[in-house]
């Protein structure tokens, strides 16, 4: 579990720092977290597949299973909390549809190429 400690590191105001206890690891850094409109839920994601849920505004934290060992760079929640998704290092795409109870990885998108000809 982890508490919040209301620090903005300097130049990036939408980024909270957290220490963060969870099992047996200890982290301290700054994570990217997003809030439900009401701003009680919340998400923080990070390296090796961390993802931290609050329902309490952040006063603690506490790990859930995103099923990866990948490095999580971003979250994007539903207002109400219910959806999410999650984007990380290469094409690595995670979604809930539970609240965050289960997490699952996307397929990504096929490529799409285009071609031009000159006349």
């Amino acid at each position: 579990m982890g508490r919040r400690t209301d620090r903005h590191p300097a130049g990036h105001p939408g980024r909270r720092s957290h220490l963060v206890t969870a099992g047996r690891r200890h982290r301290r850094g700054t994570l990217p977290v997003t809030f439900t409109s009401q701003g009680d839920r919340g998400w923080a994601v990070g390296d090796l597949g961390t993802v931290l849920a609050t329902d309490d505004g952040g006063q603690v934290w506490k790990p859930q299973d995103s099923g990866t060992s990948g490095n999580l760079k971003s979250i994007w929640a539903s207002p109400d909390g219910s959806r999410a998704h999650i984007v990380g290092d290469g094409s690595l795409v995670l979604a809930t549809s539970d609240g965050g109870a289960s997490w699952t990885q996307q397929s990504p998108a096929p490529a799409r190429t285009c071609t031009a000809s000159a006349s």
